[in-house]
């Protein structure tokens, strides 16, 4: 399973899913923030393009000059475009492009964006389930003093 998936998976088992307001109301909202881009469509749907039809089109190259060696990974655009199941998203991002699309770069913004997404997600979680939270840190503390009573009542431990 994928992050998306699991991600998913966990937001249903906690009822927050596309049913919810917090869905609506929070977490699509930060999706749109910062997930939903054209470069980010692109690189989805790159995946789709390798599984299904060729391999990448890349070229790379080091340059040496007096400020270091820099390394690039680049994809031919021209080439690309050659794939007819591009998305709309995916089209307008190539289309912006020169002749080569800097992968590299494409997936140093991804990588930023989701961490930023997932360093969000917990804290928002709890933030939604605090009644839940409260509630259940209540019954554990019942259910802890409960166990003791029994324990020193009965000189036997539950545990």
């Amino acid at each position: 399973m994928s992050l998306r998936d699991h991600t998913i998976a966990a937001l249903e088992s906690l009822g927050l899913w596309k049913e919810s307001d917090w869905y609506n109301n929070a977490y699509l909202p930060k999706i749109k923030a910062i997930l939903v881009k054209d470069s980010f469509a692109f690189l989805q749907d790159l995946r789709n393009y390798v599984s299904h039809w060729r391999i990448l089109p890349l070229n790379a190259g080091i340059r040496v000059s007096a400020e270091g060696i820099e390394q690039h990974i680049s994809l031919d655009v021209k080439r690309l475009m050659q794939w007819g199941n591009w998305s709309t998203s995916a089209k307008r991002f190539l289309a912006a492009q020169d002749k080569k699309v800097d992968i590299h770069q494409l997936v140093i913004d991804y990588k930023a964006a989701v961490d930023e997404f997932y360093q969000w997600l917990p804290q928002a979680i709890i933030e939604t389930m605090e009644d839940e939270i409260k509630a259940t840190q209540v019954l554990w503390e019942e259910r802890e003093q409960m166990r003791r009573k029994f324990d020193n009542q009965t000189g036997q431990s539950l545990d």
